[in-house]
């Protein structure tokens, strides 16, 4: 069967990309006299601080979406909760 000629499509397909692929294989493989590659991976500090800002993250998120879900339930019964700080949301929400 005849190879048809390379049509630049925008899209890559395994003939196209075939022949780098064996040198980027190459080139990202395990050195074990180096030791595992250390660009991507973060100090023990930086770690830590990504750790705290992820769960800070989470608990934001989740002040967030329960004002949001008490609001609607006021809403629903009628009372109007006016808009402003989480903070202060105790102090706006209907007693």
């Amino acid at each position: 069967m005849a190879d048809k000629p390379l049509i630049s499509r925008g899209v890559m397909t395994g003939r196209r990309n075939g022949g780098g692929a064996g040198r980027i294989d190459t080139a990202h493989r395990y050195d074990e006299a180096a030791g595992p590659r250390s660009a991507h991976r973060l100090s023990d500090p930086q770690r830590h601080v990504r750790g705290r800002l992820t769960v800070r993250d989470a608990v934001v998120r989740t002040r967030i979406r329960s004002i949001s879900v008490i609001r609607a339930l006021l809403r629903h019964q009628g009372y109007r909760v006016p808009s402003g700080s989480a903070e202060a949301f105790v102090q706006r929400a209907p007693p």
